[in-house]
């Protein structure tokens, strides 16, 4: 168990601490801070250094016009809470470390009380340089909502992939994907894609955009605003009009009647 710091000060769901004994770590690693009773699991969001000597003192020193001393350099890392452990088991952070508490880097069985291995393998975490434990997910939350978040270039897609070459890889597992822009399909730029996948063929089955069929009968004006959100205030005020004339089933009534002919005789929409 390494002590790689001391916490500085904290505000909300972040903090931050100091480096000691020159210890480097990486953007993204996962780090605790030990907290009487209790213990804070963080992520690695910033990195910062500087010198204890104002600017203006430090450029004076830089030049030699003047000496002021002594002064030293300082590594100061900025991390994001994510949860927090106590004798009752792991839950979402309740408050935020105090100053002057130690801080640590994330062992191993600090990453089995986080739990991030799982049935379906899509990574390695990385600890500095290093791969540590395997990560993944359990299939117990795959019925349940997922949510992938991350700025454009940052993975988003390629972990997608991976979660889902796990699943054709799984026994008793079964999906079903919808991917409007074949991205995952073609692979987007990374190489090889689900179609690539060696199981895909005996294990997956891959339907194109036009092979996509919605039931005429059950749709209404709501799920139109829906499907096109870039509809004009003008056109939702004629979609409502329409409603209001031919009732709940009119998306059907224009689509199976010669509409546009109608349209030549009906009065406008205001």
């Amino acid at each position: 168990m390494s002590e790689i710091g001391i916490v500085w000060d904290s505000n909300g769901d972040s903090f931050h601490f100091g480096l000691k004994n020159n210890y480097n770590v990486s953007f993204g690693e996962i780090i605790r801070v030990a907290s009487s009773n209790k213990s804070f699991y963080a992520r690695v969001t910033n990195i910062e250094s500087g010198y204890t000597l104002k600017q203006e003192e430090l450029l004076k020193e830089m030049t030699g016009s003047e000496g002021f001393g002594p002064f030293s350099k300082y590594r100061s890392i900025e991390a994001q809470l994510m949860l927090e452990t106590n004798e009752t088991g792991l839950r979402l952070p309740s408050s935020n470390p105090s100053c002057g508490e130690k801080v640590f880097i994330a062992c191993e069985d600090d990453l089995k009380i986080l739990g991030v291995e799982g049935d379906l393998t899509i990574g390695y975490l990385r600890s500095g340089g290093q791969l540590t434990v395997p990560v993944g997910i359990k299939m117990n939350a795959l019925p349940k909502h997922i949510g992938l978040f991350g700025m454009t270039g940052s993975g988003k897609t390629n972990t997608e992939l991976m979660i889902n070459a796990c699943v054709l890889d799984a026994p008793g597992t079964v999906g079903v994907i919808f991917d409007f822009h074949g991205e995952l399909w073609e692979g987007k730029g990374l190489g090889k894609g689900l179609r690539d996948h060696p199981f895909f063929p005996t294990k997956g089955c891959f339907h194109t955009g036009s092979d996509v069929r919605i039931g005429r009968r059950t749709l209404r004006t709501s799920d139109v605003f829906e499907m096109f959100p870039d509809l004009t205030g003008s056109q939702r005020r004629a979609c409502r009009e329409l409603e209001r004339e031919m009732g709940e089933s009119w998306v059907r009534q224009v689509i199976e009647q010669d509409f546009p002919q109608k349209l030549k005789s009906h009065k406008p929409v205001h």
